[in-house]
């Protein structure tokens, strides 16, 4: 069997992560969200609730080809957006008081409309990435006219970064049995190559 060089393989590699790349980018973004999520976006932005549509959905929002079901949320903890989520959640599944005071705190997941099963999962940080800043430098994009916010190439990155080192410590404090343990290598791994498309971006 003929060998590639080590040139024509990194050529080879390239082309292969820039195939699922679009390059029509277009005003209006490919977000594959289901009439849920929709109707739950719609309803949180209305709300006036400051968020940003991340994971893959926001990839998909970059013009980069990117399967996944469903659709996480990164919202503010400042009063108007608590408020202003509790009640979006409250209406859509009967979420209790006690959400109110879960939005207020950090590293808390909310998975919509179950753990097992989230089609929405709503995030109240980013381990100390700052929201403001991140939200401030975040890219407006346009899904069936409404204006959404997702964060930029390199805090898309940044996000993947924090998800691995997370994923890393959770491996090396023992949080799981071997099969938890191959399920989270596999998310790694799907993240890694997450971050080299969105590098493939920045060209």
């Amino acid at each position: 069997m003929k060998l590639l060089s080590r040139s024509r393989r990194q050529r080879s590699a390239q082309a292969s992560v820039q195939s699922r790349i679009r390059r029509d980018v277009n005003t209006h973004t490919s977000i594959d969200l289901s009439k849920t999520q929709g109707l739950f976006i719609r309803a949180l932005a209305s709300s006036g609730a400051r968020f940003l549509v991340i994971g893959g959905k926001a990839m998909q929002a970059l013009d980069v080809e990117r399967d996944t079901v469903d659709v996480d949320i990164w919202v503010s903890r400042d009063e108007l957006t608590v408020e202003s989520a509790f009640l979006t959640l409250k209406e859509f599944c009967g979420a209790p008081a006690v959400f109110r005071e879960r939005l207020r705190e950090p590293s808390i997941r909310v998975p919509i409309p179950s753990e097992r099963d989230p089609e929405i999962d709503i995030l109240t940080s980013i381990a100390d990435l700052p929201f403001d800043e991140t939200y401030g430098a975040a890219i407006d994009v346009t899904w069936q006219k409404l204006v959404l916010r997702v964060p930029n190439v390199n805090d898309m990155i940044r996000i993947k970064q924090i998800a691995i080192a997370s994923t890393d410590s959770r491996i090396a404090a023992g949080e799981w049995n071997a099969v938890g343990v191959e399920e989270a290598r596999r998310g790694i791994a799907s993240d890694e190559q997450d971050i080299a498309l969105l590098r493939q971006l920045k060209v």
